[in-house]
């Protein structure tokens, strides 16, 4: 079987999935592979939930890109049967030495339009904050379900023409392609204009020619429990620290609580090692912010794999003029993707303005 499209797509994790919705609304013929299952979403992340909010202290140069992120997965939500993201509060408690959250005036500072603490938090919050930290919030927070997200935007992208296959697996040569591209799949034979290549941390195991140089590629956990005291409210999320030690808490509404570290540790020997050693450091970091939890009562450790590209920059890597490798910043990218999917195409039709957000690396 031959199949001619204008994009093909491999890989339909958040970002492959906004890359094809996007690119099959502005009427392109995408075609897009997914060697998972149609109802299976893995990818990089982990846990049942990612954090929305429209301004972070540590990357502020990103924060019109989270807008206009924000306002995406909003309305998509909106067409849903059921919303896939929850309006909560932002809470931050952060070391004096971080980017400070306060304003000249004492205020707290969480962008241009957000300058006051949410309704009842956090003065009144079950919390443990160190002498001197500071703690505001932000109401232009909110809870996305991870999993109806990326299966909303594979939906819709397949209501606007796209054709998903899942649990196939794209044959790529071992040079960079030429105009017209060309790709297996099965016993499918796919003609295309461009190759775009959305596999993230798994970007390691292409051909060498596909690779974004420089990529940190590392294992990482996010652990899912429940306790014997639920000190926390579902009516915020809460992020703690800054930089590399950042750790996040997050309520969810079936009473337990998904909580651990932006960034991982030197991993240990094994597997099992590293999943244990995850939960040990998490559950310390949360026993000290929230001392009044007790004992969990189940728990589990979900494993992902993070990607960084250099400069910690989104990074579209064009191997040809004909064939892209796209590749986010794990473990903070989520919210991000319907927003870089826009500057993916943009940057397709070669219109894309010099804009904070995404890094094109033009073929050599």
């Amino acid at each position: 079987m031959m199949t001619a499209v204008d994009v093909a797509v491999i890989g339909l994790g958040v970002y492959g999935s906004a890359v094809a919705d996007a690119l099959a609304r502005c009427g392109r013929r995408v075609l897009a592979v997914e060697q998972s299952g149609a109802d299976e979403v893995g990818g990089a992340s982990q846990g049942p939930v990612r954090m929305l909010r429209t301004h972070d202290p540590d990357r502020p140069e990103l924060d019109g890109l989270a807008r206009r992120a924000a306002r995406q997965w909003r309305a998509l939500s909106a067409a849903q049967p059921s919303p896939l993201l929850r309006a909560v509060a932002g809470v931050f408690v952060r070391p004096p030495a971080a980017r400070p959250l306060l304003a000249a005036s004492g205020r707290p500072s969480l962008g241009s339009r957000d300058r006051s603490l949410p309704a009842g938090h956090p003065l009144r919050l079950p919390l443990a904050v160190p002498a001197g930290w500071e703690v505001a919030g932000s109401r232009g927070c909110g809870l996305l379900d991870a999993r109806a997200a990326v299966l909303a935007l594979r939906e819709r992208a397949r209501a606007h023409g796209a054709t998903l296959l899942f649990g196939r697996r794209a044959e790529l040569a071992t040079r960079a392609p030429e105009e017209p591209v060309r790709i297996s799949v099965g016993d499918r034979r796919v003609t295309a204009a461009r190759l775009l290549i959305c596999v993230g941390a798994w970007s390691t195991g292409l051909p060498a020619w596909a690779r974004v140089p420089g990529l940190r590629v590392e294992p990482t956990y996010m652990q899912v429990a429940t306790f014997a005291e639920a000190a926390l409210g579902g009516s915020a999320y809460y992020v703690f620290g800054h930089g590399d030690e950042r750790f996040c808490a997050i309520p969810l509404t079936s009473g337990g609580l998904q909580f651990g570290h932006f960034a991982q540790p030197a991993a240990a020997s094994s597997p099992p090692d590293r999943a244990e050693a995850s939960w040990r450091r998490d559950a310390a970091a949360l026993a000290r912010f929230v001392p009044d939890l007790g004992p969990a009562l189940t728990r589990s450790t979900v494993a992902g794999c993070y990607s960084t590209p250099p400069g910690g920059a989104f990074t579209l890597r064009w191997a040809s003029p004909y064939a892209a490798t796209l590749v986010a910043c794990s473990g903070v990218g989520f919210k991000y993707a319907p927003a870089v999917a826009e500057l993916v195409v943009a940057a397709l039709d070669q219109r894309l303005a010099r804009r904070p957000g995404l890094r094109v690396e033009a073929a050599r």
